[in-house]
């Protein structure tokens, strides 16, 4: 985006399909989130990976396969019916130990 040069280039996704977008400087990968300028808008519509014909899901070493936000809501959904079923647990053993 910037056209600079940089020695180390960040691989860009789109965080609502977990799609990765393009390789980007650390500034603009930050900027892009956050930018509203007409190059940036361009980048999102029509990213270099779309251009290739590139359909690759982000992941990380570290993090595994970026979610979806579809995912994330079922991850988030599964997680509260876990702690609401962690809860009942609780609250039943503790009525059980008052009687």
């Amino acid at each position: 985006m910037c056209s600079s040069r940089p020695e180390r280039l960040l691989v860009d996704h789109c965080h609502r399909t977990g799609l990765v977008r393009g390789l980007l400087c650390t500034s603009c990968n930050t900027a892009e989130g956050l930018q509203s300028a007409p190059s940036f808008v361009a980048y999102r519509q029509r990213p270099p990976a779309v251009m290739l014909g590139m359909e690759e899901q982000y992941g990380s070493a570290w993090d595994g396969l970026a979610l979806t936000a579809t995912k994330k809501g079922q991850r988030n959904a599964a997680h509260v019916d876990a702690a609401e079923a962690l809860f009942a647990g609780i609250t039943d053993r503790f009525r059980l130990e008052e009687k």
